[in-house]
């Protein structure tokens, strides 16, 4: 069993889900870590749009950001209409993502 924190009433632990289905869990999107939003990139269309976009530049600092974040959250502000700053906690930072 979860533990329950008396202050809020909230339980707290996996153990609390035992027995449930964890599929939900599991994004399935190859390699995201999260959920999907509907107006992420399929898996097909980044293998097709993967190749246009520019590699890491030479002799610098290694890329730090997934491309396919980059591009999930542009098209999440495109399909959402919402402004930059207001970017989804769990999309890449929204400086680097208006910067690409």
């Amino acid at each position: 069993m979860g533990v329950e924190n008396r202050a809020t009433g909230f339980y707290s632990g996996w153990n609390l889900l035992e027995g449930v289905s964890k599929a939900w869990f599991i994004p399935y999107i190859q390699g995201m870590k999260r959920r999907p939003y509907p107006s992420d990139l399929s898996d097909d269309q980044w293998q097709s749009l993967a190749p246009l976009l520019p590699a890491a530049k030479p002799g610098g600092r290694p890329r730090s950001v997934n491309l396919r974040e980059v591009v999930n959250a542009i098209l999440y502000v495109l399909r959402t209409g919402c402004p930059w700053r207001m970017i989804a906690h769990d999309l890449p930072p929204w400086q680097t993502v208006y910067k690409y």
